[in-house]
């Protein structure tokens, strides 16, 4: 987007382009397939930001609202997919390199993972079905395009009222710092509130990147982001494979075995190695030489509103 082009027609743009992107990643995602699971979740995840600062800033708030969540229940219906192809993968490529014996043993958690992964893409193809799909895409494209969602100018035609995208700049990265910036009061923290950083340190990405056209100093900043997001998942993704399979041995659903517990103690150490490598950056990004440097990429925006 520009910084001198109308905020309404930027998002709207902008949104426009992401649903045809959707569509073919969810027609992907309906077929099964592990890449287009993993992407239509990313650009749901996405629009649902975009869509916030739409209501945030153009647009009224309470249809955006309603989008946002239809949005969330697409993404929830990938999630448990989702989330057994990541353990499944990383499983079959221990299993690989492992002795024969030790394979063996791990044979029968594969093949439960591969039955529970079938299970909820099956889930998953029926949540978003062709028809729900379209459904969806309609209510973006209309709720875009609809003049009453726009927010109303001032009565008094003297009186300016926010309307170009340079004029809500600053709010929106802002704000979605401040809402990283919250969880400095939280840490240090458990695997799951960082996993909730995670989802804050990405909405500040996706709006870094989406305002990256009119402020290209935006664009390295978001790079980095997406790197310390990227650590942060994998240390979650850790997590939940530690705690799916010790809740089944809990439940006698697979057996107790030394391969197992190799298994499990190899993803705790990467888990804790990686939390303690990591740690640093994301303090980082909460402390006082983030945000100068945020503020350093925001201020050509600044002299181009003053002049």
């Amino acid at each position: 987007m520009r910084d001198d082009e109308t905020m309404a027609r930027a998002m709207r743009e902008e949104i426009e382009g992401r649903v045809r992107k959707l569509r073919k990643r969810l027609a992907k995602a309906h077929a099964g397939k592990v890449e287009g699971v993993h992407k239509a979740r990313t650009e749901l995840r996405r629009i649902r930001a975009e869509i916030d600062t739409m209501g945030h800033t153009a647009y009224g708030s309470a249809v955006m609202e309603r989008l946002a969540d239809r949005l969330h229940e697409a993404e929830r219906a990938l999630g448990k997919t989702r989330d057994t192809d990541v353990l499944l993968a990383d499983l079959r490529a221990y299993v690989r390199r492992a002795p024969r014996k030790e394979a063996r043993s791990l044979a029968p958690v594969c093949a439960r993972l591969a039955a529970k992964r079938e299970a909820s893409a099956k889930d998953a193809r029926a949540a978003l079905d062709k028809r729900t799909r379209r459904q969806l895409e309609r209510a973006l494209e209309h709720g875009v395009r609809r003049k009453n969602v726009v927010a109303l100018q001032p009565k008094n035609p003297a009186r300016a009222a926010p309307e170009l995208v340079r004029h809500f700049t600053h709010q929106e990265v802002w704000r979605r710092y401040e809402a990283m910036r919250a969880y400095d009061a939280r840490l240090p923290a458990d695997v799951e509130t960082l996993h909730a950083l995670r989802s804050a340190c990405r909405d500040l990405r996706f709006t870094l990147e989406a305002f990256e056209g009119a402020l290209p100093g935006l664009e390295p900043i978001a790079r980095s982001l997406h790197a310390l997001q990227d650590e942060m998942g994998e240390l979650h993704d850790h997590q939940v494979a530690i705690d799916r399979l010790e809740r089944w041995r809990r439940k006698g659903k697979i057996k107790t075995t030394r391969a197992l517990d190799r298994y499990l103690a190899r993803r705790a150490d990467a888990r804790d190695e990686l939390r303690s490598r990591s740690e640093p950056r994301w303090l980082a990004v909460l402390g006082e030489e983030f945000r100068a440097r945020l503020a350093r990429a925001l201020e050509p925006h600044a002299l181009v509103t003053a002049a």
